[in-house]
């Protein structure tokens, strides 16, 4: 969930995972499990190698996967042959058999069409195949949710999923194919390696076209999203271990910006076979090439501050909080919010989180300054200004890193900030005075 403030009016943008459907074998699986190793038989099969998921996991629940973990490699032969019947997987060999596993339910999206995007669609499909499971939850989000939220209730609040185009499951195939490339990245090379021989890939003179219609429609910064074949579901969430990529397009060129774009889609698809997404297929005892990737393409929001591009605010919501500070419960969930884009909550930095039941509570800190120490003091955002050099296997290669003193100046700490006053050792809600600055996001909780 992200807020942003734009001419001074809030705008929500939603963006969720969702979970999808397993197949009848792998349910019936998990049941024969339950039946003999009881309630612990259904706990998820860790999925390793995701560092978002890896930082803001209950450890609890990371030791559990762990010991289940170690059980999976003295399973029995008749386990093995349902986790083989189930999966399509051979445990032993690691090949995959010709037997498809169905993991997301049916979605109709609209063929993108140049003349239509934008006007009757806001979110449409290149190729054919699966959209992959973030898709599904973004779709699930535009169909399903924002028609049950009433804009009366809040005057002057937007609410809404930014545009975007699905480049199809079949589509990743395709370029595999055509490029010969499935035993190179199935060799053991290096997550670089892999990267470069992705982006020496010739994409279908189809695509470039759609690509580059795309772009003439868009013109915010763009955020290029894998949205997996397997992801999402309920036995094997598989998150944070793909790469996406934001970049500017606001160069210029025509070419350049393509160019930007096509190489952050190859980026996308050549972390489907990085050492983190194999380990954490191996982990669920899914084959190496059992993975196809959709990728999506989306409008960024935010608001341009001369050479940065940002959100004022960006947020991460649980329903489940595996740490609540006293007085909290649990079950009360929890958000985290922070200045700018969403990837200082993802990177598992210093960020501002609150129970939605007690949003104003003291912070846990024990004085003033374990407060300055522990909350966000910098931020991410997407570099608009002087086009940097084109580095296509870099995620992060569009972002710059900037401070509280440039939020100050854009004008957008004003909302978030508190200021320390040291002469009464006190926080006052804002940015009066010339103590240091602290991201407590009191103007807009209290």
């Amino acid at each position: 969930i992200g807020t942003v403030d734009s001419c001074n009016r809030p705008v929500i943008e939603l963006d969720i995972g969702q979970k999808s459907l397993v197949t009848a074998e792998e349910a019936a699986l998990h049941e024969r499990i339950f039946e003999l190793h009881g309630p612990s038989g259904r706990q998820s099969i860790p999925v390793m190698g995701g560092e978002s998921e890896r930082r803001h996991g209950d450890h609890h629940d990371q030791h559990q996967q762990q010991n289940h973990a170690a059980s999976i490699q003295i399973r029995s032969s008749w386990q093995e042959k349902l986790i083989k019947r189930a999966s399509g997987v051979d445990m032993a060999e690691r090949k995959r058999e010709p037997s498809p596993m169905t993991t997301q339910k049916d979605v109709e999206v609209p063929r993108f069409d140049r003349r239509t995007f934008g006007t009757e669609h806001r979110f449409a499909l290149i190729g054919t195949g699966s959209v992959g499971g973030k898709a599904v939850g973004l779709l699930q989000i535009r169909s399903e949710i924002l028609p049950r939220f009433d804009g009366a209730r809040f005057e002057g609040v937007t609410v809404d999923v930014p545009p975007a185009v699905v480049v199809a499951t079949d589509v990743f195939s395709e370029f595999m194919d055509r490029n010969r490339l499935w035993d190179r990245v199935l060799s053991g090379i290096p997550d670089s390696q892999i990267a470069h021989e992705f982006q020496r890939g010739e994409l279908t003179e189809d695509l470039r076209g759609e690509l580059r219609a795309l772009l003439e429609i868009l013109s915010a910064p763009l955020a290029i999203r894998p949205s997996s074949f397997l992801e999402d579901t309920e036995e094997r969430p598989f998150a944070g271990i793909y790469t996406s990529k934001l970049i500017p397009n606001s160069e210029t060129s025509d070419r350049a910006r393509y160019q930007r774009l096509s190489s952050a889609v190859k980026l996308a698809w050549a972390s489907t076979f990085f050492e983190n997404a194999l380990v954490s297929r191996r982990a669920c005892g899914l084959a190496d090439d059992a993975e196809k990737m959709a990728v999506i393409i989306q409008e960024i929001t935010g608001t341009r501050h001369g050479a940065h591009f940002y959100p004022t605010v960006s947020g991460l919501a649980r329903s489940f909080n595996h740490y609540p500070v006293p007085g909290n419960k649990r079950e009360d969930g929890v958000v985290s919010v922070a200045l700018g884009l969403g990837k200082t909550i993802t990177d598992g930095d210093h960020v501002w989180s609150y129970s939605p039941h007690r949003v104003t509570a003291p912070p846990p800190f024990k004085n003033t300054s374990q407060l300055l120490k522990y909350t966000q003091n910098s931020f991410w955002a997407v570099n608009v200004g002087e086009p940097p050099p084109p580095d296509p296997i870099r995620e992060t290669a569009c972002l710059v890193r900037c401070g509280l003193g440039d939020a100050e100046n854009d004008g957008t700490l004003k909302f978030l900030a508190s200021t320390w006053d040291p002469a009464s050792d006190q926080l006052r809600t804002g940015i009066t005075g010339n103590g240091p600055r602290a991201l407590t996001f009191a103007p807009l909780l209290e």
